[in-house]
């Protein structure tokens, strides 16, 4: 071995790029700090939104055709869950106007079987299926009575486009295609990585047809009362919630006293006042219209003064804090709740 004798030039070269490493090693050490700091930041942001339930309002409209307002839907986001409740007109392009993660959209769970709460479901479980979401095992799907005879009707009717489907993905994800239907009762219906979901009757239609929800998690709370007139049920269930999406119908004394088609409408639905009772005896947090059914008595009231009116009747007997939802409007329900857009 040939050792070569250091200079005193070539030896102070040598201290001096060992204190010039130290110094990198030093600047590296605070960068890495720095950033480590900045992810425990972040972890912990993800882990307080990862206790918080954000509530979307897809559609919030009747059966009536008003492109301000698709058809009823609500899309509830919570930890690792993406659940939709009922599926009007559109909901699933709401649903991805959102922003809304629709791989893991694969559960549905409906209020009742009218045509603007289920109108949407061939396009949310058909296109979950393909790209980019590759739905890989059933579309599950709650609902009350008659909910397994809907399920069976629409994979007959889209038999044809099934098979070409999976004859495009070379049979794979055949399932994804397929649906699984459960019919609802009074109690949980769904309970999944923190998150249940309890159903509960209320009257529509007529009995075992119609239910609400009640979504928790993480000790927050939230109601979709579902289509219905004023019920004792909606109070058991909402009283001290976070957040309450109650439906309304509104039609002036006259449109009532005249017109015999919206005083029958009307009296399937939970009117202004009787809506504002409910709410001063649940106090929520905060409460929200959604599915709003306005009237006059030549027919459906599709303008924003005769929601205003409905507002009024409202808050003649509620001065607690309540919103007339929009299409989009989102929420996050936290410590406390948030009007997001």
């Amino acid at each position: 071995m040939k050792v070569f004798p250091i200079s005193v030039k070539e030896s102070s070269l040598i201290q001096h790029n060992k204190e010039i490493n130290m110094e990198y090693i030093m600047r590296a050490l605070k960068i890495s700090l720095i950033l480590v700091v900045i992810a425990l930041q972040g972890m912990g942001e993800l882990m307080a939104q990862d206790g918080v339930i954000k509530v979307t309002l897809l559609g919030t409209g009747t059966p009536q055709l008003n492109p301000a307002r698709m058809s009823y839907s609500t899309l509830i986001e919570a930890g690792d869950e993406v659940l939709m409740f009922d599926a009007g007109r559109a909901a699933m392009l709401q649903a991805k106007k959102s922003g809304a993660n629709l791989k893991k959209l694969n559960k549905l769970f409906l209020t009742h079987l009218h045509s603007d709460h289920v109108i949407g479901i061939p396009d949310v479980w058909l296109t979950g299926f393909l790209a980019p979401a590759f739905r890989a095992t059933p579309f599950q799907l709650w609902g009350p009575a008659g909910v397994k005879n809907l399920a069976a009707g629409l994979r007959q009717a889209y038999d044809f486009d099934v098979g070409i489907r999976i004859k495009q993905y070379g049979g794979k994800r055949a399932e994804g295609m397929e649906f699984d239907a459960t019919q609802i009762h009074d109690g949980y219906v769904y309970e999944s990585n923190g998150v249940k979901v309890t159903a509960f009757e209320v009257h529509h239609t007529g009995p075992n047809s119609a239910y609400g929800y009640k979504i928790e998690y993480n000790g927050r709370s939230v109601v979709l009362s579902g289509d219905t007139t004023y019920d004792e049920n909606v109070i058991k269930y909402a009283k001290g919630v976070d957040l309450l999406v109650h439906q309304v119908g509104y039609a002036p004394e006259e449109a009532l006293a005249k017109n015999q088609v919206v005083a029958r409408i009307m009296s399937h639905h939970t009117q202004p006042k009787q809506v504002a009772k409910i709410f001063t005896v649940t106090q929520p947090k905060l409460a929200v219209f959604s599915h709003i059914v306005v009237f006059t008595e030549k027919g459906p009231d599709l303008s924003s003064d005769g929601e205003e009116k409905m507002m009024e009747v409202v808050r003649q007997t509620y001065d607690g804090p309540v919103v007339l939802g929009q299409d989009l409007m989102a929420f996050e329900v936290g410590d406390t709740v948030t009007q997001l857009q």
